[in-house]
């Protein structure tokens, strides 16, 4: 992943949440925003990079929901050039068409009458974060300590209130992803283009197995 345009951040919404700095701040895990209010979770264990919005928009952050949108690195920058997410089906610019996730409903398994073409986002970054959408991917620190860390990546966003429909998770698996939210309303879709404004890119980075073995070998 590698994004060079200065005008795509906004430092006003830089903001690190790992555990250490969400336990300095005393901070909540959940907060309510827009209207009508609506819950979402704090990213814990993330870095938030700001994205740039244009003025026009500045006003929904007091009225619109909060979301996230977990991605693969490797759409990142074709994402913030064409500043919006996209559904699955879509054909972006330079001809690559966007499938729908591995182990996630597609055309040939899904719910009868389930539309599979829709934009797919959560209130809770422990289920937008899962690896069926923020798929991990390896990264080496060369630089200093060589340490190796599974990234993910996610986008948070602002939601406009009526556009989506609240459903269940769409991932298969039985366990509860967010004690906060029942896995039957744990993901929101939405059919309309442009109900969706990106302002923030959240990256993880943890150590992966292979360096906790190494670390375990030379303790």
């Amino acid at each position: 992943m590698c994004v060079h345009v200065e005008s795509t951040w906004d430092e006003q919404w830089h903001q690190c949440f790992c555990s250490d700095c969400h336990a300095v701040k005393q901070d909540d895990n959940y907060y309510t925003r827009g209207e009508p209010p609506k819950e979402y979770g704090i990213p814990v264990g993330w870095y938030r990079s700001g994205i740039q919005v244009v003025e026009r928009v500045k006003p929904r952050f007091s009225k619109w929901h909060r979301g996230f949108h977990g991605t693969r690195a490797d759409r990142v920058a074709k994402i913030l050039d064409i500043g919006e997410l996209v559904m699955p089906g879509d054909t972006i610019r330079g001809g690559d068409k966007i499938a729908e996730r591995p182990e996630h409903f597609d055309e040939d398994w899904k719910p009868e009458g389930f539309n599979t073409r829709q934009i797919f986002v959560s209130p809770s970054i422990r289920y937008a974060g899962h690896h069926s959408y923020a798929t991990p991917t390896k990264y080496v620190d060369e630089e200093e300590s060589k340490t190796v860390y599974n990234s993910q990546v996610a986008f948070q966003v602002l939601i406009a209130p009526g556009s989506y429909e609240v459903g269940k998770a769409t991932v298969e698996e039985d366990h509860c992803f967010d004690p906060r939210f029942s896995n039957q309303e744990i993901e929101w879709a939405t059919e309309q283009r442009g109900s969706i404004v990106l302002y923030g890119l959240l990256v993880k980075l943890e150590e992966s197995k292979e360096q906790r073995q190494i670390s375990n070998q030379t303790a």
